[in-house]
């Protein structure tokens, strides 16, 4: 008997599935930090490229210019468009064209330092940790301090290396007016020009120093950067002696302009009245109805700029028309006055004929009545000062011949393209320890018999003693504590040049 074979369950059984899209779509979930990750990412990128365009740019302007070799490997662009020099690695681009022999002479000191101490490096550093750290407002502030620190490493060297501050100043000044900096490069026109020129001229303070670069190593550590080389380096860019503000650098018991800053053009200009009515200038005498005035060859813009108040209160008007300094701005020695009252003009013209030399004086008169006078002889008390200030001022005259000789000498060669390069040893520097050092530099040495000795390499110079031509003997016998100054420069023929001032 057989049995029935079991039944087979022809049931189904249905499994329950969750709503899924299909394999080909699939869902992208992003979570808040894949956003951020992009967002930091993308400014990764746009930074980056922004860098490289930059580069790129400059790349094109230092491969499409004329270039010249000079000394250190440094290369010199020459570049008309270029208003503001600047350098990149080895290359300084600028337009000798803009620039005086003093100026130039300025700037490519200055870039020098910054390729000699390789100041591109520390910014493209700088500018890569900006890239990286983009959204930290601390990297950003650090970017503009390295720019700021190098600058101040740039400037204290060019001063160190024996350049006058003041006058590096003024180029300084000159230049920023017609700023156009490129990123990336080491400007010699930086816009931070009154910082830098506060750090040129400011007094050590032991307190207010170790605080605020204290709190500026700390700031900069925050922001991960590269500072390590920096926070030493800030402690040597304290100079001797401070001022202010920019203004007060520009010497008023000296100066009233300089030509080169083009305060006063050529043609019927008005200095501005900037001080408020104080008591009467010495240089204005009222007597009987009448006023007389005088400008010394010291006159500065506060003197100048009383004689004029004073006069319009006497019912006339000054105008000055013309007024030129030395190139060191320490005297003038051209001067073109007008005065009118009521209908009477005149006008006054000191010039004597030189760059290099004081004008005597400028006087005239005015009275209520309408008339006038220009050149006549002051009263006693004007006069005897002007006289006192013509003497100062050739002294001035006698103490800076050796920079008016080599301005001259630099002048000679304008229009020529020529380029200098010098030292410059004042009496202060020639005492100092570095003095040998330096001096043997430039092929000098002091002898056992501690007497000057010109080198081999420099004799084919020119030599001159206190203003006039002398010889390399002349200079050989010269006791070394008689040594006022010496100046020293090249050109870039060759051709040597030693200025000597004894007491």
């Amino acid at each position: 008997m057989t049995t029935s074979a079991p039944k087979i369950s022809t049931e189904i059984i249905t499994q329950k599935f969750s709503e899924v899209s299909s394999l080909n779509s699939p869902q992208i979930q992003l979570t808040i930090t894949d956003i951020i990750l992009t967002i930091y990412f993308l400014g990764v990128i746009f930074m980056f490229t922004k860098l490289l365009a930059q580069l790129i740019k400059l790349c094109y302007t230092l491969w499409k210019s004329p270039s010249e070799k000079l000394e250190n490997g440094i290369i010199l662009i020459r570049n008309r468009n270029t208003f503001s020099p600047y350098s990149f690695f080895r290359w300084i681009v600028c337009d000798p064209k803009k620039h005086s022999t003093r100026e130039l002479e300025h700037i490519l000191a200055h870039e020098s330092e910054h390729i000699l101490q390789w100041h591109s490096l520390d910014l493209l550093l700088a500018e890569a940790q900006r890239i990286v750290l983009w959204f930290n407002p601390f990297a950003w502030f650090h970017q503009k301090m390295v720019q700021e620190n190098l600058e101040y490493l740039a400037d204290h060297a060019v001063l160190k290396s024996g350049f006058q501050k003041k006058q590096y100043q003024f180029s300084l000044l000159k230049t920023v007016m017609q700023r156009n900096e490129i990123p990336l490069t080491n400007s010699f026109a930086q816009s931070l020009l009154k910082k830098r020129i506060r750090m040129m001229n400011r007094k050590p303070s032991q307190i207010w120093v170790i605080g605020k670069y204290a709190a500026l190593v700390a700031i900069l550590y925050l922001s991960s950067a590269f500072v390590a080389p920096y926070s030493r380096e800030i402690e040597l860019l304290i100079p001797e002696t401070t001022i202010p503000k920019v203004i007060e650098f520009i010497r008023k018991d000296e100066i009233v302009k300089s030509p080169k800053l083009d305060l006063l053009e050529k043609g019927k200009q008005n200095i501005p009245d900037v001080l408020p009515k104080t008591k009467k200038s010495k240089w204005v005498l009222e007597r009987n109805g009448t006023l007389y005035w005088a400008i010394s060859p010291l006159a500065t813009l506060d003197d100048i700029n009383e004689i004029r108040k004073e006069i319009k209160s006497f019912g006339g008007e000054m105008n000055i028309n013309k007024i030129e300094y030395d190139p060191l701005q320490k005297f003038i020695t051209t001067l073109t006055v007008d005065v009118k009252i009521n209908r009477s003009a005149g006008r006054g013209f000191q010039n004597e004929n030189s760059s290099y030399t004081p004008m005597k004086g400028s006087s005239g008169y005015i009275t209520k009545n309408g008339n006038l006078g220009m050149g006549f002889t002051p009263p006693e008390s004007i006069n005897l000062e002007i006289e006192k200030d013509y003497q100062k001022a050739i002294s001035l005259q006698k103490i800076n011949s050796n920079y008016y000789l080599e301005d001259e000498i630099k002048s000679s060669f304008k229009g020529q393209n020529m380029g200098f390069s010098g030292r410059d040893f004042s009496y202060k520097t020639l005492k100092s320890e570095k003095a040998e050092d330096g001096l043997k530099q430039i092929g000098i040495e002091i002898a056992f018999d501690n007497t000057l000795t010109i080198m081999p390499v420099n004799q084919f110079a020119k030599f001159y003693l206190n203003g006039t031509t002398s010889t390399l003997s002349d200079l050989n016998t010269i006791s070394f504590d008689q040594l006022e100054e010496i100046r020293y420069f090249i050109n870039t023929l060759g051709q040597r040049y030693i200025l000597v001032r004894t007491k």
